[in-house]
């Protein structure tokens, strides 16, 4: 006698659906992410606010599932810890969770001032399941 074994997914049962009496398939591993890349502020680009809009395009994956990011800027090219000769002004600033935009780009606008006249780094990296 045959068994026929389904996956337990709804939708793709009929897709998934084989006449082995195999155990289950072992499930994929972890994503591979490719590296959101940056569009702006560009290098050596003067702002004209204390709050800009940092924009990455999204990250690709091999797999479906929620990316979100983590964005940092900060006025050392090492991103240390550092205190802001500017009182009331970040001179790091660390954003997790930001969620993946749907139009193909994720944005992070700060909530706290940025130091003025100084030149500032930024990265970004993406993070999908555990």
């Amino acid at each position: 006698m045959k068994r026929l074994l389904c996956s337990a997914a709804a939708l793709l049962v009929l897709a998934a659906c084989s006449e082995k009496s195999q155990g289950p398939t072992a499930p994929p591993g972890p994503p591979t992410l490719g590296t959101p890349t940056l569009v702006g502020p560009v290098n050596d680009q003067q702002l004209s606010t204390l709050r800009p809009t940092f924009t990455v395009t999204n990250a690709t994956s091999d797999q479906a599932g929620t990316r979100t990011y983590e964005f940092q800027i900060s006025d050392r090219s090492d991103f240390s810890s550092t205190t802001s000769a500017f009182v009331g002004l970040a001179a790091v600033v660390t954003q997790t969770g930001v969620a993946e935009g749907t139009n193909g780009q994720t944005t992070f606008t700060p909530s706290t001032d940025l130091q003025p006249t100084t030149r500032l780094y930024w990265r970004v990296r993406v993070t999908q399941g555990s």
